[in-house]
């Protein structure tokens, strides 16, 4: 019990003589235990380094004035001394581990036994457990009290936090356990968003591969860039290697400013700016120039002067800053213009721009959404600018959908036209032959009637000549031909009327197969009645089918004169549901087997003629006989 009663003394007179220091009992430390209340800090400038033997007599301060562990940046570069007492009121060695807080650039650890007096001893700032070198271990034996002084300084980095803490060594493989566990819902909400920026990435590089568009590209490495900033934050987090202080010290703004200058010029090219939009394109063109320019000051800065004050307000004040301003202008600009694919990014720009507004004042001052709870994650800056990110990239896919639709509608629109011009300019092709063979038909007409009308109707006009002056002795031959010279004739006329482009029509039709029954019946006992659409619709046929249709015809009359032995002819001319249709009724003797058989060459021929348009023919037997020939109007 003497020995308490000793440190109690020895105590009692440290705190007469320095009470801002308060004595820490490890005896009564459960795993950890927070001494940023009892710690007391001495923070002078980088180029200030005191001697050890000088550490006892530092004018301390109380280390509360790092209000939540927030550290002004106008701390940042200093040398921080501190100095914490402990004492061991147990019967047994007791040994914990003490840092100052994330993120330490180095830590020197020196005690002092305050029984013996001895000055103070370096202690080696190291842990394998913990896997850093920002803890140091502390071992005191039963009735030991020691004075820690400490030397370090933050990294160059605004995400730096005071927090001071004692750990037990036993407890000390559970420490990092509880860290990580209270920021896992945080790096779960992380790793997922880079997980989605991930897919964009491949879906942006993928697309800009097939389709060799360069916004794809842009915003591929924008994506990327976000995603590497997420993944590293979350993946190194509480980590204390030189790598991990040279991303939050640099890379990760290099990441930032990298891919606002990829998303710039994937806007750029998103909305065509170019074209449609010269004044909203310069800014954009000005912002990316200033971002360049920022990202090698900052380099030049970081890389040879210590001075991160200059480096604090380029990152959060000139380049964030600006950049609130632009992504302002965006979203001003982008509702102020009628277009739905400028909105949507100007939605997304606003969202983001918000957030990151609530994740700047987190980390730079401090801001707690919840104060009742420290832990949470709306707490935590990270949390709401990845928040904004995730919510941008859902209107950006949302724009991409848009304009996707639009661009399939205008493919649509361009190949629907450029369709309707191949079938104009076939449409034009084929009107340029119908016309040259109509019109080499008209020729052939033509010539056919001039030339061998005129030299059929002189052989007509010869023989009759020759007639005549024979006065009454008939020649067999002579009658044959003259004849066959007016038969001939009349085949001719046929051939020519078939020809002609100016009767293909239904009407032409109709009105030869009149004429030509009226004047073949009309030197025969046959008595005709035609019947033909009061109206008659103006439908263009071929001169093919013409020709075929009046020779089947003709066909018919022809073996009713001369077979039938029939005294009345109806024939019965209509037009219906897209069929041209001739009914021959003649009240004769009709057909049998044999008759059919007779002029089976005739009628072969009629069906051949209609099956070459499509069409049919039917003989009945009904008060004589019924031919029905039925041809199609539409090819």
């Amino acid at each position: 019990m003497i020995y308490r009663f000793l440190i109690f003394y020895i105590f009692f007179c440290i705190s007469f003589v320095n009470a801002i220091a308060d004595p820490i009992d490890l005896n009564g430390i459960k795993n950890f235990k927070y001494v940023h209340q009892d710690i007391a800090l001495f923070p002078v400038k980088r180029e200030q380094i005191f001697a050890q033997s000088q550490l006892p007599y530092l004018p301390y301060q109380p280390g509360s004035f790092f209000k939540n562990g927030f550290i002004p940046h106008t701390y940042t570069d200093n040398n921080i001394y501190g100095k914490l007492i402990v004492y061991n009121t147990s019967g047994d060695t007791l040994s914990v581990y003490f840092s100052p807080g994330f993120y330490s650039k180095y830590l020197h650890l020196y005690i002092q036994n305050l029984r013996t007096g001895s000055p103070p001893e370096p202690v080696v700032a190291q842990n394998q457990v913990l896997g850093a070198k920002m803890y140091g271990l502390l071992t005191l034996q039963p009735g030991d009290s020691l004075a820690l002084y400490t030397h370090f300084h933050f990294i160059k980095s605004n995400i730096n936090r005071f927090k001071p803490i004692l750990i037990e060594k036993n407890f000390a493989p559970f420490w990092k356990d509880i860290l990580y566990e209270s920021n896992r819902p945080l790096n779960i909400f992380s790793f997922f968003a880079a997980g989605i920026l991930m897919m964009m990435v491949l879906y942006s590089f993928a697309a800009y591969y097939q389709q060799k568009n360069r916004e794809f590209l842009y915003y591929g490495l924008y994506a990327l860039s976000m995603a590497s900033m997420f993944f590293l934050k979350s993946f190194f987090l509480f980590e204390d290697f030189p790598i991990i202080h040279l991303y939050e010290e640099y890379l990760d703004l290099v990441c930032m400013i990298m891919g606002l200058i990829a998303y710039l010029a994937f806007f750029r090219l998103f909305i065509n700016t170019g074209k449609n939009h010269r004044g909203l394109d310069h800014l954009l063109i000005v912002s990316q120039g200033f971002l360049w320019v920022m990202l090698a000051v900052f380099s030049i800065i970081y890389f040879f002067t210590n001075n991160y004050t200059i480096l604090h307000y380029i990152e959060n004040y000139l380049v964030k800053i600006i950049l609130l301003l632009i992504g302002l202008v965006l979203m001003v600009y982008g509702f102020a213009k009628k277009e739905v694919l400028l909105r949507y990014l100007a939605i997304g720009n606003g969202l983001l721009i918000g957030f990151s507004f609530i994740s700047l004042a987190l980390l730079m001052f401090g801001w707690e959404i919840l104060p009742k709870y420290p832990e949470s994650i709306f707490n935590r800056s990270m949390f709401w600018y990845v928040l904004g990110v995730i919510l941008e990239l859902i209107c950006f896919l949302a724009g991409l959908v848009y304009k996707n639709r639009m661009e399939l509608i205008m493919r649509v629109k361009e190949q629907e036209q450029l369709k309707r011009d191949n079938e104009r300019k076939e449409f034009e092709k084929q009107m340029a032959v119908i016309t040259a063979t109509q019109h080499e038909r008209d020729r052939i007409s033509a010539d056919m009637h001039d030339e061998l009308g005129s030299g059929v109707t002189a052989i007509g006009l010869m023989t009759e000549i020759v007639k005549a002056k024979l006065k009454g002795n008939v020649v067999p031959e002579l009658e044959k031909i003259s004849n066959s010279a007016n038969e001939l004739l009349t085949k001719m006329n046929t051939i020519i009327w078939s020809m002609k482009s100016s009767n293909d029509t239904i009407e032409s039709l109709i009105a030869y197969i009149r004429s030509h029954t009226v004047e073949f019946l009309e030197n025969t006992p046959i008595h005709l009645e035609i019947k033909t659409p009061v109206i008659i619709p103006i439908i263009e046929i071929s001169g093919e089918k013409r020709g075929n249709i009046f020779l089947s015809t003709k066909e018919a009359i022809n073996n009713i004169v001369k077979h039938s032995s029939a005294t009345r002819v109806e024939i019965t001319i209509a037009i219906e549901n897209d069929q041209f249709i001739i009914r021959i009724h003649d009240n004769g003797v009709g057909f049998d087997d044999i008759k059919i058989r007779r002029f089976g060459n005739g009628i072969t021929n009629m069906k051949k003629r209609m099956e070459q348009l499509g069409g049919s023919m039917q003989i009945t037997q009904e008060d004589g006989a019924i031919i029905v020939f039925e041809i199609p109007l539409k090819d």
